[in-house]
Order: C-alpha cells, then sequence, then structure tokens
C-alpha cells in the first residue's frame, strides 16, 4: 500500500488555502509567485501538479495557464493547457512580461530614460547602477524596455 506522502493529491491538499475562487498555494513559491511542488519525486510547478491530479497528462510542449492570472493559484477550473505563444500573448496583454512589473526588476522606467539620455559609457552606467553590461547595451538598443 503506498503512503499518503507519495500521494500527489493529498500532498496538493496540504498546501493549499481554499476560497471561493482561487486555491492558493501555501507551500513554497518561486521568485514569481508560483507554487513549487513535486511529482513523481521532480520538482514541478504545484499548477502543473494540479493539473496532472485533476485533468491527466500534460503533453512535453505544453503550458499550463491561469485563467485568473494568480500564479499561485491551484484551482484546476482555473487552468488551460496552452502554447509558449499563448502564454506569451498572455503576458503582453497583463503587461507581466516587461522588467518594471516582475519581482526581481532593477531598473525602472526613469532610470531606462537616465539610461538613454546619458552621455556615460555603457560599462560605466551598468557599474553605476549594479547590472550587467549586457542589460545597458538592450536599454539602450531598445531590445528591452521597448514600452518606454
Amino acid at each position: 500500500m503506498a503512503s499518503k506522502w507519495n500521494d500527489p493529491l493529498h500532498n496538493l491538499h496540504e498546501h493549499i488555502f481554499l476560497t471561493e475562487s482561487c486555491w492558493y498555494w501555501t507551500g513554497c513559491l518561486d521568485k514569481d509567485g508560483y507554487g513549487i511542488s513535486s511529482y513523481n519525486k521532480k520538482k514541478t510547478p504545484a499548477h502543473r501538479v494540479s493539473w496532472l491530479v485533476y485533468n491527466g497528462n500534460i503533453e512535453e510542449d505544453q503550458y499550463i495557464l491561469h485563467n485568473c492570472h494568480n500564479p499561485s493559484c491551484v484551482n484546476p477550473n482555473h487552468l488551460r493547457k496552452g502554447t509558449q505563444k499563448e502564454n506569451i500573448q498572455d503576458q503582453i496583454h497583463l503587461g507581466t512580461n516587461t522588467g518594471k512589473n516582475r519581482l526581481t526588476a532593477k531598473l525602472n522606467p526613469e532610470l531606462v530614460a537616465y539610461i538613454r539620455n546619458s552621455s556615460i559609457h555603457y560599462k560605466d552606467l551598468a557599474k553605476e547602477l549594479g547590472v550587467s553590461p549586457y542589460c545597458i547595451w538592450d536599454v539602450l538598443h531598445y531590445r528591452s524596455w521597448t514600452h518606454v
């Protein structure tokens, strides 16, 4: 007989706070707010585990997307299968694909304007602002922060 600790459904429900709509993951979260769980002894995003438990397989190239746009939600009714392209389109629509909305962003629109208007060499700007020279280069060449 398998232990309840090896049961994905049991483990999933041990770390959920239920509300009327979202099921909030109360276990570990990654830097972007997504739940971290395990499935078949592998670290797996909690919303993917929820999908696997309630809906079955996920193809290798498929993403599990949130209809509620809440990264810590594991309610299977709020999840859907999708593609990388659909995931990126959701991010663009919500504005979550830009640096200013990321928890780890070191730049903001004011600093981007400063970088683009500066006559200081990009490597010196990188040292001044505590970011990589590649980050400054991408800002200067509109590869990042294109909306500013």
